[in-house]
This record gives structure tokens, C-alpha cells and sequence, in this order.
């Protein structure tokens, strides 16, 4: 009989967030090694949908199985003062309605989250909990502190730096974001000089610095080699870029793709050379503790990879793959792309490794 796995998430689908892409990835990869799947998560956007074909279609994989969307009733989206603090007692009310709802005491129950409140009730109730860590927060502080010790309680931390902060964990891993590699292509044709941002352009309403990166690329004259590609974005973000492209007057130089599938985008950033890490210094998650899955298609798809000089770049693995650059300093992007045309690519070891076939068969050793 097959074991079951309930991912119980408060993020919601289809969406084009990072974190809704690694939810689905890890999914579909738990579904490929045996297990059963059934994916709660809150119907808490207009968009929001628990149709698997739906799910299917946007995000690009073929595999079955078991959503239940489970209605929001709550005030978050619908309170615009205070969103905030709106969103933080959707999520702890939320949370503890489902797992009061859903599920009956059941010692065989197994629960996969990243939500720190439904590791919370899940683990008071004596269920299995396997918990992906991907940042620190005061509330994350609390629920930890409070479950980290329970022998129920299985933590996957994306970095060594979130790990060690802490000190109470009786299980815990430190596991990196892997790559899809079925979306890969395997014959590629000529690579373009490009260089290559697949991704949102802003995290929590705060820009990632492409204004400021596109200054630099003009002012080092950095069109002259290559040409900027962007895939993804909001429709407004994409025209106020284009308007700082037009002032700086390198409108042939930089492309603008918009938002494209999974395989779209895969496709387009196998065609490029150089993949580009950007990220917002005053924001403490994308600063010292990002996994950014971008990273991984850039490196399993043969890039060369130039990133902004943040800790959470350089504690990424392979990261002697990584050239950095700070945009303050003259000539630094210069130098970072010149440095990146002599990385070595990387060995059949070491893309095994970074995919998610590799991770997801971590975590069923460690917490199966």
C-alpha cells in the first residue's frame, strides 16, 4: 500500500511565485518516487483554483494527484487597512481550522508543509510533520521553540546559516532547492549572448534592483556583448522598465518576454549563456537565506551565473560556478561576466545532484 503524504500549504495555485513553483516541484517529485499526494491549500484568490488540470496546464507536469482547495472565509484580501498583520491571522486561523477539519486523529497521517502554523497544530496533535524552513521570522522563532523538539518533527533547512540559529531541532537537514530536470531539452541549439532573469521583478511590493542593474548594463556598456533577456513580471513593472530601457536608449538591447510557462521558460533560458541573480539587500530573507530556484535551471541548463554578492548567494552550492558583482563598485559587472566565461561546466555528479529526484529521495530517507 502506498504511503500518503498530505502537502497542506497556505499558499495558494496557480501562481507564478517561486515558492508555488518549488511546492508543485517537490510534489510531482514525491508522486514520481511512490508516494500519494493530496494538496490543501486555501481558495484565497479570484484566480485561485483546485481543478488538477488547470494545475497541470500551468505549471507543466503530467502526474495525478488528490487537491482539495478548502474555502477562505477569512478577512485577508478582503481588509485592505492592516494587510499585514490581516494576513498573519488569516494564516494562524486558517491553519487551525484545517487541521481540526480535515484531519481525525490519525497516527498515520504524514504532513509536508511550509507553513509554520500548520506545522504547529499538526505536531500538537502528534502527527508527523516534515517542515521546510526557508527564512526566520518571530513567529517561525515561536513555533519552532515550541515543536522544534517533538520527535514528530522532521526540519528541512535550505541553508547551513538558518540551521544554526536553531539550537533546539532533535531532526533536522539542510537541503538546497533542486531542478526539474524533465523540462530540459537535451539538444540544444547555438546558445545566444545573452544574459538571461527568470523570475518576479519585486518581492513583497519591493523591487529586486533591475532599475538600478539596468543603469549599470548601460553605463559598463555591457549591450555591446550581450543582450538582457527578462522572463517574467507584472504587466506595470515590465512598462516602467521599459521606459528606464528607452531613456538609457538600449531598446535593442534588452528583451522583455513577460510571463511564460514552465516550459517556455526553461526553453528560453537554455538558448542563453550568462543567468542573472538579482535580489533586494534591505530584505533579510533574500539577503541571507535565499535558495532561489532560477538558480539550479541556470546551472543544470550549462549557464554561467552572475550574482549580486549577497550571503545568501554565496552559501549556495557550486557556488565557485557564481561570479559576483555589487552594483557601487565601477567596472564590478564587467568583471564578474569576464570571470564567468571560464567557469568549468559542471560534472555529471554534480547535476545528479542538484536535481529533484536527488532532494526528494533525501527526504524520504531522512523522515520516511
Amino acid at each position: 500500500m502506498k504511503q500518503t503524504l498530505n502537502y497542506v500549504t497556505y499558499q495558494t495555485f496557480p501562481a507564478s511565485t517561486a515558492n508555488s513553483l518549488q511546492s508543485i516541484s517537490n510534489i510531482k517529485y514525491f508522486i514520481k518516487k511512490g508516494i500519494n499526494v493530496c494538496l490543501y491549500f486555501p481558495l484565497r484568490e479570484k484566480t485561485s483554483s483546485d481543478d488538477l488540470k488547470v494545475l497541470q496546464e500551468y505549471y507543466s507536469f503530467t502526474e495525478s494527484l488528490e487537491i482539495k482547495g478548502v474555502n477562505h472565509y477569512l478577512p485577508h484580501g478582503r481588509i485592505q487597512i492592516f494587510k499585514k498583520t490581516m494576513f498573519h491571522i488569516s494564516h494562524f486561523l486558517w491553519s487551525r481550522r484545517t487541521i481540526s477539519k480535515y484531519f481525525k486523529k490519525n497516527n498515520e497521517e504524514i504532513f509536508f508543509t511550509r507553513s509554520d502554523w500548520i506545522a504547529f497544530f499538526a505536531a500538537k496533535k502528534k502527527y508527523k510533520v516534515i517542515f521546510e524552513c526557508h527564512q526566520k521570522s518571530r513567529i517561525r522563532n515561536f513555533v519552532l521553540k515550541k515543536i522544534g523538539d517533538y520527535d514528530n518533527v522532521y526540519i528541512i533547512f535550505l541553508n547551513k546559516d538558518l540551521q544554526e540559529n536553531y539550537k533546539n531541532i532533535s531532526n533536522s537537514i539542510v537541503l538546497h532547492n533542486g531542478v526539474d530536470i524533465d523540462l530540459f531539452e537535451e539538444d540544444l541549439q547555438q546558445k545566444r549572448n545573452s544574459i538571461v532573469y527568470a523570475g518576479n521583478l519585486s518581492r513583497f511590493g519591493v523591487s529586486r534592483g533591475f532599475p538600478e542593474f539596468l543603469k549599470k548594463y548601460n553605463e559598463e556598456k555591457i549591450f555591446q556583448e550581450f543582450n538582457l533577456e527578462i522572463i517574467g513580471g507584472e504587466l506595470d513593472q515590465i512598462e516602467d522598465l521599459k521606459t528606464i530601457v528607452k531613456d538609457l536608449k538600449i531598446e535593442d538591447y534588452v528583451i522583455f518576454h513577460g510571463r511564460k510557462n514552465r516550459s517556455e521558460t526553461i526553453n528560453i533560458i537554455q538558448m542563453c549563456k550568462i543567468g542573472l541573480l538579482l535580489n533586494n539587500a534591505n530584505n533579510t530573507h533574500s539577503y541571507q537565506h535565499t535558495s532561489p530556484l532560477k538558480y539550479f535551471e541556470y546551472i543544470y541548463a550549462k549557464l554561467s551565473v552572475i550574482a549580486l554578492d549577497f550571503p545568501s548567494h554565496r552559501s549556495l552550492p557550486l557556488n565557485q560556478k557564481i561570479s559576483y558583482f555589487d552594483l557601487d563598485k565601477n567596472r564590478s559587472l564587467n568583471v564578474a561576466i569576464n570571470q564567468s566565461k571560464n567557469h568549468d561546466e559542471l560534472s555529471t555528479a554534480e547535476l545528479r545532484d542538484i536535481s529533484l529526484e536527488t532532494r526528494i529521495k533525501k527526504i524520504l530517507d531522512f523522515a520516511f
